[in-house]
Formats: C-alpha cells, sequence, structure tokens
C-alpha cells in the first residue's frame, strides 16, 4: 500500500478475503489500520475509500482488532496519523487526500478546542523537501498549526532550504537553534547553515561542536565555512578534539 502498488493490493485483498470467507481463520500479522495509512500515503483517493469502505469486512479478518466496528473509528489520533500519511504522500492527489480526510476532524472539535494540535502533520511533509515549502504553506493557509521548533529541525535534517526560509520568519527560541544547526551540519546541508546565519541564529550556537561535527562527518566545504565565516578556532582546546574527530572520519584531507 505504502509503495503506491494500487492494483495488486486490490488483488490480493480480495483473493485473501475470498481465502478465508467461512473458514473461520484469520489473518495474524494483518493489521487494517496500517493497511488504511500505508494507502493514506502510497496510494489515491480511490483506493484509500476504497478500503475504509471495506472496513467491517478488514476487520473481522484480523486478529489485532479489539472491538467489532460497524465502520472505521475516525478517533483524532488515528486521523492524525492518517493526515501526516497524506501530507507526506508523493502522490498527485495528495492535496484531495487531505481534504477527504479533514472532513472527519470535525467529529472530533472538541477535542480540538481542548488543546489537541495536529503540529505534526507540518512536520510530515519534510520528507519531500523539492515541495515541502508548499505543502507547508498550503497546511497552514487550512489551519493546521506548525510546531516552529519541531518543524525546522525535521527541515534541516531533510535539507527542506526553502521550507526553513518559510519557518525562520515564524519565530524560533534561542534553545532550538544547536539541535537544528547540528542535524543541517550531519545532513550536509550547508545552505541551511548559511539560512541561519542569515538570521543571526548561529550566534546562539555551539560552535565548537558544529565543527567537531563536520570534521568528524569529513565535510570540508561545511568545516572550511565555519572557520571562515564564524571564525571557529582550530586550535586551543578544539585542538584535540578536531584531530580525533579527522581521524574517526577517514578523510586523508582532513587530518592533513
Amino acid at each position: 500500500a505504502c509503495n503506491g502498488h494500487e492494483e495488486f493490493l486490490r488483488w490480493l485483498l480480495q483473493r485473501l478475503l475470498e481465502m478465508l470467507q467461512g473458514s473461520g481463520r484469520t489473518l495474524k500479522a494483518f493489521n487494517p489500520v496500517q493497511l488504511l495509512e500505508g494507502a493514506a500515503e502510497g496510494c489515491g483517493l480511490a483506493t484509500l475509500q476504497w478500503l475504509h469502505q471495506r472496513w467491517p469486512t478488514l476487520q473481522l479478518q484480523s486478529t489485532t482488532s479489539r472491538a467489532q466496528e460497524q465502520q472505521f473509528p475516525m478517533g483524532l489520533r488515528r486521523v492524525q496519523r492518517l493526515l501526516c500519511a497524506a501530507a507526506r504522500s508523493p502522490t498527485p492527489d495528495w492535496r484531495v487526500k487531505m481534504e477527504w480526510l479533514e472532513g472527519f476532524l470535525q467529529q472530533q472539535q472538541q477535542q480540538l478546542n481542548e488543546g489537541h494540535e495536529l503540529s505534526n502533520v507540518c512536520q510530515a511533509v519534510m520528507s519531500h523537501p523539492a515541495e515541502a515549502a508548499k505543502r507547508l504553506i498550503w497546511l497552514q493557509q487550512r489551519g493546521f498549526s506548525v510546531s516552529t521548533t519541531a518543524a525546522l529541525l525535521s527541515a534541516c535534517e531533510n535539507g527542506c532550504l526553502e521550507a526553513v526560509q518559510v519557518l525562520l520568519p515564524q519565530g524560533l527560541s534561542a534553545e532550538a537553534v544547536n539541535p537544528a544547526a547540528k542535524a543541517a551540519v550531519l545532513g550536509g546541508h550547508l545552505a541551511i547553515l548559511q539560512g541561519l546565519h542569515g538570521y543571526r541564529l548561529l550566534e546562539h550556537a555551539d560552535g565548537a561542536h558544529m565543527l567537531e561535527l563536520a570534521v568528524g562527518a569529513g565535510n570540508m566545504n561545511i568545516a572550511t565555512w565555519l572557520v571562515e565565516v564564524l571564525g571557529i578556532e582550530l586550535h586551543d582546546e578544539n585542538g584535540e578534539l578536531l584531530t580525533k574527530a579527522a581521524s574517526r572520519s577517514g578523510s586523508v584531507e582532513m587530518i592533513a
């Protein structure tokens, strides 16, 4: 389901259900909830709805369900998981899937009013660096809240430069700078470090540790930039740590 093999999924599922019908047997490892989540990510809306409509049959064939229900129970946490799956979906109709799933949120309005957030939906779009910014903007326009710290960390990890540029004007706590900078260094995303620097955020970061990470990863471009632009010292108390980090990198250029 998550890989988008829709025709094969429908054929296989139908065959399995036919084989089990009337046999009294169940699929021990079958989890219909995970199946729907996979479909929300990898399949089109039609297949997702097809699975949703067949929920009673799917559940009867599963030993993982606690109760037999007549329709897919769209609790807030479950809707949230499906929304995250749709938000990171590579299918062209990901927006349509989001809109369909949003319809179930109206049933959970009381929980939403009590402070339950869906901010991790915005984090999910960082799985697609090329589209992350557009998806993030679209979600925020539709009222999805965003945890700037968590979303920025995910964007830095995945190299979502445009998404970082969208998030930075929305504010970032000083405590979040180090994790974000570390993620960018480990991911080898120099452009993101330059973006953070443009907002004067790296003034709050542990430059020596960033340099150690860059050297340890064998990333000469980032190491050079940290030294030349941020003025991080190569010697004194950093010297021994950098030597060990360079040795771990296995890079002759770094050691030299």
